[in-house]
């Protein structure tokens, strides 16, 4: 049995991983094709989920925690406060319509007990991350709407998780123990969770940030030490919680990553890679051992019920719910109407499913002898009649078939309706400056100022707080690190990048990099030599180290601002046009001032007493 079990867990692990790289090499979700791959692989025979016997549960559990912790540790605080009021309402008044609208469908179109019937609600009020940030990664949205998928896609599961365990939990006692638990008991199954969760998941993450800060800059180990900070505090959350509640180490874990992302004075980039990396060998494996184990037969022994059922999920029941949750906030109608439209199922519904069959699977063994009922479920045993496990098998078929239409259809159709309902973003404004020093602050100020979304980058500290202090986005780190330098020039919110170093060599590799990033004429440094008549790149050239430039910020003679359209007096040089639509242009050095229009609000250098501007 050991040896199957380690074949099992083995070609899962290695084809899952596969089909993760050629799904994202292709830019498609992974989830359909592990799904097939996991039917194919169970029928052979190959894949033997049951002989892993109760550890595939705690695989399972494990897993997705990593896999919500590492979406947590991607949720950034621009993220989060890009749309709350939207993010609030999915949270709360859409899962609660969700639940409900699909419990009165499966009661009612699919002849599910209303027990099961609340269940099947419950765990269809997740969407899925891993299919969700794919597409996103496709489909470049509007912020807001970017911003309220991608936090929903995240934190929604957590919540859908419970609410479903806690509704098993008294499914179970109902069927298995005849016990129908009182409201207060039936509650606390709900509160919990998320107390628990909440508790150690604050606690370690609040850990985990302040040691990660602790962590010296110049250690050698650096990296290492922080994923092992970051692993250790998740992991012990998430035991902690599960002790004091099942399933509540969800909550630890995305609570956890969310604070720990966090951290002022370092770069956790080294944990949301290891994080991305693990996450997504675990993301194929688990699909693989969860898909092998169903017989593929039962999708096309499906009636007219179970189709119906799907239909009003997605054409009546996530419509309804997105809509209701959005009201007042500041998503447009096309925006909530995208939301509405998309919302596929993944990893976490195929996991309730499984632990719904699994757990229906283990009691139904154990109140055939009689022997153990009563020890488990605290009540004396009684018998399930036959229709009752056939409603289970129906219940877990319904939510592959739900897996498998929702992702395909968000898969194919995310691009063309996003065009149809014109909520693309354009290209970005926003841009990314390397280098946080006085003149950078001020140009970053000036930006924000004028509404264009900016970042700041530097890898001296000083710099970084001084701008923290003024209440501008700066972040610490090294910008020759290109997967870092990815993380932060986010590609739905930035547009330029300007390099403003002492360094020539590095400025010149950065805007090579910033052309490559955001397309071509996009990659600015600034100068020490008068560029060449038709060079690009340049933003604006001085005659003398940075130094110099930045010893006239500090004696009050050089100062960026903004210039309306009527006062253009005193710009020595122009470094970025805003248009009154608001698109935004970074300025070649050899552009003439009379050739921007004069309705374009101007950011640009000025040279001089005050007094003379």
């Amino acid at each position: 049995m050991a040896g199957l079990a380690v074949q099992s867990l083995a070609i899962a692990t290695g084809v899952g991983a596969t089909i993760v790289v050629v799904s994202n090499r292709l830019r498609v979700p992974p989830i359909l094709p592990l799904l097939l791959a996991g039917f194919a692989i169970g029928k052979v025979g190959i894949v033997d989920s049951d002989s892993l016997e109760a550890g595939l549960l705690a695989i399972v559990s494990i897993s997705v925690a990593l896999l919500i912790f590492e979406g947590s540790l991607h949720l950034d605080r621009d993220t989060l406060h890009s749309s709350p009021k939207a993010v609030q309402g999915l949270l709360t008044i859409g899962a609660v319509i969700t639940w409900v609208l699909a419990a009165l469908a499966a009661r009612f179109v699919m002849k599910l007990p209303w027990d099961l019937s609340i269940l099947l609600g419950a765990m269809l009020i997740v969407t899925g991350p891993t299919v969700i940030q794919p597409i996103l990664r496709r489909v470049p949205l509007k912020p807001n709407l970017h911003a309220a998928l991608m936090a929903e896609g995240i934190l929604i599961d957590p919540i859908g998780v419970i609410a479903a365990v806690a509704t098993l939990e008294l499914v179970i006692a109902r069927h298995f123990a005849g016990a129908d638990e009182t409201g207060f008991t039936a509650a606390l199954l709900y509160v919990k969770p998320l107390v628990a969760g909440t508790v150690f998941g604050v606690a370690s993450g609040w850990l985990g940030k302040h040691l990660i800060n602790r962590v010296p800059t110049a250690s050698p180990g650096r990296d290492r030490t922080i994923i092992l900070i970051g692993i250790a505090c998740c992991m012990t959350s998430v035991g902690l919680s599960e002790l004091a509640a099942p399933e509540a180490g969800l909550v630890a874990a995305t609570l956890c990553g969310l604070i720990m992302v966090r951290a002022k004075h370092a770069n956790v980039e080294p944990l949301q890679h290891f994080a991305i990396n693990i996450s997504t060998v675990m993301l194929g494996s688990l699909f693989i051992l969860l898909a092998s184990r169903f017989e593929v037969e039962r999708l096309f022994n499906i009636s007219w019920r179970e189709i119906v059922f799907v239909a009003l999920l997605i054409l009546v029941v996530r419509p309804v719910s997105a809509l209701g949750a959005t009201v007042g906030s500041a998503l447009s109608i096309r925006e909530r109407w995208f939301i509405a439209f998309l919302a596929p199922r993944g990893i976490v519904a195929a996991m309730m499913a499984s632990i719904v069959a699994l757990q229906f699977s283990t009691y139904t063994t154990h109140a055939t002898s009689h022997t153990d009922a009563e020890a488990i479920t605290g009540h004396p045993a009684v018998s399930v009649d036959q229709a009752t496990l056939d409603h289970v098998q129906n219940l877990e078929t319904v939510v592959v078939l739900v897996i498998f239409v929702t992702v395909l259809l968000g898969g194919t159709l995310a691009s063309p309706v996003a065009t149809l309902l014109k909520v693309r973003a354009g290209k970005p404004n926003g841009v990314v400056i390397i280098g946080a020093h006085q003149a950078g602050r001020e140009l970053a100020k000036a930006l924000r100022d004028a509404g264009v979304p900016v970042r700041l980058l530097d890898s001296n500290a000083a710099n970084i707080a001084e701008a923290a202090e003024i209440g501008l986005p700066a972040t610490r780190g090294n910008a020759t690190d290109l997967r870092w330098l990815e993380s932060q020039a986010s590609p739905d919110r930035f547009g330029w990048l300007l390099s403003i170093t002492d360094n020539a060599e590095l400025d010149h590799d950065l805007a090579r990099w910033g052309a490559q990033r955001f397309g071509s004429g996009r990659g600015f440094i600034w100068s020490r030599k008068q560029p060449e008549s038709g060079s690009s790149g340049v933003v604006f050239p001085w005659g003398r180290p940075l130094r110099h430039l930045l010893f006239q910020f500090d004696l009050g003679l050089a100062r960026i601002k903004a210039f309306e359209a009527d006062n253009r007096k005193g710009i020595n040089a122009p470094l970025v046009t805003i248009a009154p639509n608001g698109d935004t242009k970074v300025v070649q050095a050899d552009a003439d001032l009379d050739d921007i229009p004069e309705d374009y609000t101007i950011i640009g250098l000025a040279i001089g007493p005050p007094d003379d501007q």
